[in-house]
C-alpha cells in the first residue's frame, strides 16, 4: 500500500483538468485586445531642431521608464541633486542603429550624433504604462 500511493500521486498530477479554460482559444482576449490598443503617447506634432549634435552618453539604470542617458559633465554636476532633471531619452532614427551587443551600462559611453526635438517629449512608440513617467528631452540618434 505504501508504494500504491505515490504512484496514484505521480498518476492523478500528470492528468490534465478538461475543464481549465484553452486561453488560444478565446478571440477575444482582454489582455491580447488592451495591449494591442495601447496608444503611441509621444506628440507627433514634434519635430528635430535641425541643429546636428555629437554627444557622449552614459546610461543609468533607473528603477523606472524614465530618460536614462546623461553626459558625463552633467552626471558629475548633477550627481547629488536633480540629475534626472538633465537625463534625455535616445530614440534610434531608423531601426538599423542598436547599442552593441556587448554594451554594459556600468562601464561603456556612447557617442552619438543626431538632432533633439523641439519639445520635450516620450521616445516615438512610447505607450502609456504603469512605469511611464514625466517627458523629457528627447534625442534622435542618427548614428553611433
Amino acid at each position: 500500500m505504501k508504494k500504491l500511493l505515490p504512484i496514484i500521486l505521480l498518476f492523478t498530477a500528470c492528468t490534465t483538468n478538461q475543464n481549465k479554460l484553452d486561453k488560444t482559444a478565446v478571440p477575444n482576449d482582454t489582455l491580447v485586445r488592451q495591449s494591442s490598443e495601447e496608444k503611441d503617447i509621444s506628440d507627433p506634432s514634434n519635430t528635430l531642431n535641425g541643429k546636428i549634435e555629437t554627444l557622449e552618453m552614459s546610461y543609468i539604470v533607473w528603477g523606472c521608464a524614465c530618460a536614462n542617458w546623461v553626459t558625463p559633465d552633467d552626471f558629475k554636476n548633477y550627481e547629488d541633486d536633480k540629475l534626472a532633471e538633465h537625463c534625455i531619452f535616445i530614440e534610434p532614427a531608423n531601426k538599423d542603429l542598436e547599442l552593441p551587443m556587448y554594451f554594459d551600462p556600468g562601464r561603456h559611453f556612447i557617442k552619438v550624433t543626431g538632432q533633439f526635438y523641439v519639445r520635450p517629449d516620450y521616445p516615438k512608440g512610447t505607450t502609456k504604462g504603469g512605469g511611464t513617467v514625466g517627458q523629457s528631452e528627447s534625442f534622435s540618434l542618427y548614428k553611433d
